[in-house]
This record gives structure tokens, sequence and C-alpha cells, in this order.
């Protein structure tokens, strides 16, 4: 037994400065363990014991933190799917929501008198949807009734998870507002419904369908839902495979869930569902009643038209998109909060700034290709390259795996999507890209795009523009861009000497935006040829890109940097680079012409990209 001054003394250091101190206390230490008559190897097993014991207790508190935290888990999760009260927070009048999972016994069938209550008072008969009068078909069903003070049943949402084996798929479902309180933005809560499946089935992610013909619920998924298809965000984007994979299973398995008609038939490019409320299908009452609501918005009720053929048909459009909750709950808060706005972007840019010295001190081009894609992934920018110089239509994720875009060589780009051979893809080599412009964006979707880091023709005052203009000041200088002064006529011969030994000597492209400046959103502003003549007198390719985004990313003027860049992040947003056939100067008589036809090449690739052709002005 050690004396319990002299172990006390043994765990503290003595007074003294540096390696004294701690001689000290081994020499006090060491005379505690003489003083308990213990051996060496005694010593050294009992340290080893006391040694697991703290170990053994150290994992014991850890045990006891998970289990408290699964046990809140589980908890919350029976509390939210057997009736439990949900707050709505930004819904105002004192509503208030309570939610089940796959109710059964005499709860189903309270549940279904409650539901077609709802339905006859909104369309005054029941709808024939067979989970309204069959307590059976209740299972997988996930149901969201909102009250009002009084307690009085107000709205229902009936949303259920399909059988996909691959992913987490939950349909959207049937929503049906009383009309005494439409027009109070209820509708909207079916999103809480969403965000309670985090808790339901311990996930933040999840595919999320819908099928439906009206304006406003069309304006709701593609607001909310990641990767959407179709949006009106983006008319011509293009279904991905594993969205035609979702909706061809949800059209075999699941239509009687959502109420489509037997004989309805599926449009695999549009998502269209033709004939969907037919005399056979749950939702052919709301037809009959025109229960459609527009939206406020003109542009979502055109892009609901032109899709369906307008009103009163028996066509339906099935939306495919994914739900994710971080970035949804993100983008709420930023939205209602725009001092956040700021912030996220300026902590977006320092969490950057260490892989960017890294970058520096190591010269690694794929720790900064890194900072790009980890800022796009938390930014919710998703990137697809639509186009190739022959002709061929492809569209393809910037997110997929390295493996499936393939890499540049200096033959050519390999193939973007299946069996594209090496050689037909971009031009690559020493070119120009020639491409519209809105903001600093543009140059980092360029480079996800190559796949490397690419020089270009930047303007000298880049770094005057705040914290993302100096950044990326950083970067062309680093990258050894050809700087450019706005204004100045020795500036400008001396550019034209730096791009033709550019294009002279360099193997990889170089970036060119020839309005000269930018723009917050729109077509193309007129061109400065200059570059262009660069490349036609040294005998050069031009390969013209159009940029199109679905938000508006471009900074006004007099806008400070840091906060109209966060208005880009308002939602998930949707970037498209489409590259047109490249131009050869050997095609052309006068270098006028050939920078004529650039231009008009990014156009045509901008107006099939950004859907002008559908909407004239949006509206």
């Amino acid at each position: 037994r050690l004396p319990r001054c002299r172990a006390r003394h043994a765990l503290l250091p003595t007074a003294g400065a540096g390696h004294r101190g701690r001689y000290r206390s081994l020499q006090v230490g060491s005379a505690c363990w003489r003083q308990a008559h213990l051996t060496v190897p005694q010593a050294m097993a009992m340290s080893s014991v006391l040694c697991c014991v703290s170990f053994l207790l150290s994992a014991l508190r850890l045990a006891g933190v998970i289990a408290a935290v699964a046990s809140t888990l589980l908890v919350a999760k029976l509390y939210v799917g057997n009736g439990g009260y949900v707050p709505l927070p930004g819904v105002r009048g004192g509503y208030y929501a309570r939610r089940w999972v796959s109710p059964s016994g005499a709860t189903g069938e309270k549940l279904q008198g409650v539901m077609n209550d709802l339905c006859a008072a909104t369309v005054g008969v029941a709808l024939p949807h067979r989970a309204l009068h069959d307590a059976r078909f209740l299972r997988d069903k996930i149901i969201f009734v909102v009250y009002d003070k009084a307690g009085v049943p107000v709205m229902f949402h009936m949303a259920f998870r399909a059988d996909y084996v691959h992913d987490l798929v939950i349909h959207l479902g049937l929503v049906m507002v009383h009309p005494e309180h439409q027009g109070k933005h209820l509708q909207r809560v079916c999103i809480y419904n969403m965000m309670c499946c985090c808790l339901t089935y311990f996930t933040f992610d999840f595919i999320m369908t819908d099928v439906a013909d009206s304006p406003s619920n069309t304006k709701l998924v593609s607001d909310n839902m990641a990767e959407c298809y179709p949006s009106y965000r983006a008319p011509a984007r293009r279904p991905q495979p594993w969205q035609r994979d979702v909706v061809s299973f949800m059209m075999e398995h699941h239509r009687e869930d959502f109420g489509t008609a037997e004989d309805a038939r599926l449009d695999l490019d549009t998502f269209v569902v033709h004939g969907s409320n037919g005399e056979c299908g749950g939702s052919s009452v709301l037809v009959q009643h025109g229960a459609k609501r527009r939206s406020k918005t003109g542009r979502v009720n055109l892009f609901v038209e032109s899709l369906t053929g307008g009103q009163g048909t028996q066509n339906e459009i099935f939306h495919v998109g994914r739900c994710r909750i971080f970035h949804w709950a993100c983008h709420n808060l930023l939205r209602s909060a725009p001092p956040l706005k700021s912030a996220v972007c300026t902590t977006l840019f320092l969490a950057h700034i260490p892989w960017m010295f890294l970058w520096l001190l190591l010269d690694r081009i794929d720790l900064l290709m890194g900072v790009f894609r980890s800022f796009c992934k938390w930014s919710g920018v998703t990137i697809q390259v639509q186009g190739t110089p022959y002709g061929n239509s492809m569209t393809t994720s910037i997110n997929a795996p390295l493996r499936e875009l393939g890499s540049f060589s200096r033959g050519g780009l390999g193939g973007i999507g299946a069996g594209e051979p090496r050689g037909k893809g971009r031009q690559q080599g020493a070119c120009i890209w020639a491409s519209n412009h809105y903001s600093w964006l543009d140059y980092g979707v360029l480079c996800m795009v190559a796949r490397h880091m690419l020089r270009a023709l930047v303007k000298q005052d880049i770094a005057e523009e705040g914290l993302g203009g100096w950044l990326l000041s950083f970067v062309v200088k680093r990258l050894k861009c050809i700087m450019y002064k706005r204004g100045d006529r020795s500036s400008g011969d001396a550019v034209r000497q730096a791009l033709t030994r550019g294009l002279m000597e360099s193997s990889a492209p170089i970036v060119v935006f020839p309005e000269g400046t930018s723009q917050v959103k729109g077509p193309p502003m007129p061109f400065r040829h200059g570059s262009f003549h660069v490349a036609y007198v040294a005998r050069r390719p031009v390969q013209p890109v159009a940029l199109w985004y679905s938000e508006d990313v471009g900074l006004a003027p007099k806008t400070d940097n840091v906060g109209g860049t966060s208005e880009m992040f308002n939602r998930n947003m949707l970037a498209v680079v489409h590259f047109a056939p490249v131009l050869h100067p050997e095609d052309f008589a006068s270098a006028k012409s050939f920078g004529e036809a650039v231009e008009k090449g990014v156009r045509d690739a901008y107006d099939d990209i950004s859907g002008t052709r559908i909407y004239s002005e949006p509206v």
C-alpha cells in the first residue's frame, strides 16, 4: 500500500523547469514502489492492470453514450411513426401535424375515414384509390395529417415506400387540402413528412418520385429535389439511366398505388404518362372536378402544358429525383436567413484553403481538382456534359466515377459514356475553348469537365473581387494563365503574343471568354474576336463551348462577391456544358468569317441546352 502523500507526488511533477521536474517525479515514484515492496515485474504488471481497467471504464462510458443515442433514435422513430406530433416551422395559423407509418387495425380504419372525409369536402366524392377503402393496402404507407387550432383535420398527405431493391424509394403520393384552407401553402408541409423519413429509415439520402399534372406540384418537387427530372428549372435536361430504371420499376409494380390507369403508357424520354388519368385511374376524379392547381410562376405553367398537352388532358408527369435531407435543410435555412449565406460561403472557402496550400507545396494538380469537386459536392452543384464535335449526342454526370468518364490524353479525350472510342471525344491539344461567361464558377466547371487544370485568358483585376477573386487570382497565377489589362493597348499586344506562343508551344487547350465581361444570366453577349484572329493566324482550331446554369450565378454590378456568390447555393443547381463541333481555320476564307462562325456555334449550343427554343422569355 502506497503512502497517500507519496502516491500523490508520484503522479504529479514537482516544481522545477524542464527535465528536472519530470526526473524528480520519477525518483519519487520509484521510491513509492520500493516502499510498497514491489519488484519491477510486479510494478509493470500492476500498471498494465490499471491501464486495462481505465480502458474498460472508457469503453463502458462510450458504450453508454452510444446506447443512449441509439435508444433516443429508436424512441424518435417510434414516436414519429405512431401518431406523434410533428411541428410545422414556417407555417402560420397554429397548424400542427401527426404522422403514421404502416397503420393497421382500428388506427388504419380511422385514418381512412379522415382521408375520405377530406376527399369528399375537396372534390365532392371519395377517390377510387384502394388504400382509401381497404386497410390491407395501408402497408408501407406514410400518412401525414395536418390539423388546425381546433383539432379538425384540414389536410392529409399519403406517401408510400416502394419495394425497390437497389435504393430506398419514397413516392410523394396523394395530397389533399380542404377548400377553406387552400392558398395557405399547406402543400409544402409534405416535405416535412419526407424529412421525417430520416428517422423512420435512418437515412439522409433517398430517391423520391411523384406523378402529377399540377403545376404547383411540379414547382414543389423541382425546387426541393436534387437531380430532378423533368424539372422546369432545367427544361432541356435529359434523363439519366438510373432515373429510367426507377420510373420503369414504379410503373411496373406500383401502378395501382399512385392511381395510374392500367392502359397508361410511359414515355421514357419525357417521363410523361399518357392516359394516366383514364377511367380506371385513381386520379380521374380529380380531372373531372378540375382540381388542378396552377402555379403563380408562369414559367411552370408553360412547362407543364408543353409536356402534358394542356389542361383537361389525361396525361401526367412522372418526376424522379433525390431527396437529400442535409442539403435541403441547409438551402432552406439559407433562403430564410440571408446573413447566413455569406457565412456558409466563407466557411466553404476557408475549409478548402489548406488543400490549396498542399497543392502549392506538393505541386499536385489532383489536389486542386479535389478542391473543385468537394466544393461542387457541398454546394449541391451537378455538372452534365452534352454534345460531341461529331454530333453524337450524349449526356453524362461529372459526379460519376472517374473510370466511367475517361481522362484526357495527348491524343484526345477518352469516351465519356459507354462505348465511346478514344479520339472521337472533344478537341484536345493546342486549341482555344471559347465559352460564354457568368462568374468564376465557369472556370472551375470547365476544369472539372476537362479532368485537369486549364490555362485561361484572365483579367488582371480579378483579385479585387473579394475573397473568391483573391483565391482565383492565386490559382490562375500559379497555373501561369495569360493576364490582360482592360483598356491598355500595350497589354493587348502582349496578350496576343502570349496567346500565340501558348497555342504554338502548349499541348493543352486555352480557355477564352470572348464576351470580355460577365453577366448575371441570359444568352451570350456580343463577342470580341481578337483571340479568334490569333487562332486563325496560328492555324489552330477553336472549340465553341456553351455554359448554362439552372440558377442565376452571375454577380450583378456593385454586388458583394461573397454575398452575391452565395445566391447560387439557394437550391440544388445543375450546370450543363455543351460542346459544339470544332471549327478549323482551314475551312474559312477570312479571320472575320472564322470568328463569326465561332460566335454562332456558341449561341446555337446555348439555345440547345437553355430551353430558349421553348420559352422566349422567362415569365
